[in-house]
């Protein structure tokens, strides 16, 4: 009997393995970065460290700007990057759970300048059942518990200060005000990731710009993906 069990366990562990999620398509879109400027997309292979899989996108360029005769409008720019993940229809995608390596480039004229960079991350299919608590000034003393469908969202945000002027690559650990995680719809679905990149200025004196004015300078961001059972309910 121990013999037959010890021949059988190989099989179930690869029963239960979850399978591999797969990057089926990627598009952008914004101010901060037209159509086309999406250089790259792709999930690395599992880190069998952390168990999960890097999720990797790139952007040519997201360059707001500030300074003597620059509209203000210049000084913030908006990023939303599409990326289609699918998995078996028994299992789930969950995303961002540990935050956001950002890469780039940034030059601030002062200690007065600042860099201010937010990646939001959703699911826009996925309804998620949220237990919340609510109370009426009528019964101050009796709290109700209700469960609602939501739609999950969190984040992560860095800030670089000036005088700065080179590469940077930080990261960026997720938000602990919002959700910890965001998760898909069984078999996955579309993940929407908003970048925001704005300038924070005190003086117009100086050029500060994020991206390199000569040349297109490559924006990486990566985050982590992990594939988990679908509880359906």
């Amino acid at each position: 009997m121990i013999i037959l069990l010890l021949l059988f366990l190989p099989l179930a562990s690869a029963l239960l393995r979850a399978p591999q999620p797969v990057l089926q398509t990627a598009t952008n879109g914004g101010s901060g970065c037209p159509v086309g400027t999406l250089i790259q997309a792709k999930l690395l292979p599992l880190n069998t460290t952390t168990n999960d899989y890097p999720l990797v996108h790139s952007l040519s360029s997201i360059t707001p700007s500030y300074g003597p005769f620059i509209p203000i409008t210049e000084m913030r720019k908006n990023c939303a990057v599409y990326l289609n993940i699918t998995v078996s229809p028994e299992w789930l995608i969950r995303v961002h759970q540990k935050g956001t390596w950002v890469q780039g480039f940034a030059r601030l004229a002062d200690s007065s300048t600042r860099l201010l960079w937010r990646g939001g991350h959703t699911y826009y299919e996925a309804m998620h059942r949220v237990r919340s608590a609510f109370c009426f000034p009528s019964l101050p003393f009796v709290l109700f518990l209700v469960d609602v469908l939501k739609i999950l969202k969190n984040s992560s945000s860095l800030e670089i200060q000036g005088p700065f002027d080179g590469y940077f690559r930080q990261f960026a650990p997720t938000s602990e005000s919002e959700y910890p995680w965001v998760e898909s719809p069984c078999g996955g679905g579309t993940l929407t990731i908003n970048h925001q990149l704005r300038i924070v200025s005190g003086t117009a004196k100086e050029l500060a710009w994020i991206g390199e004015p000569e040349e297109d300078t490559v924006w990486t961001f990566t985050t982590d993906v992990q594939v988990l059972k679908c509880m359906t309910k």
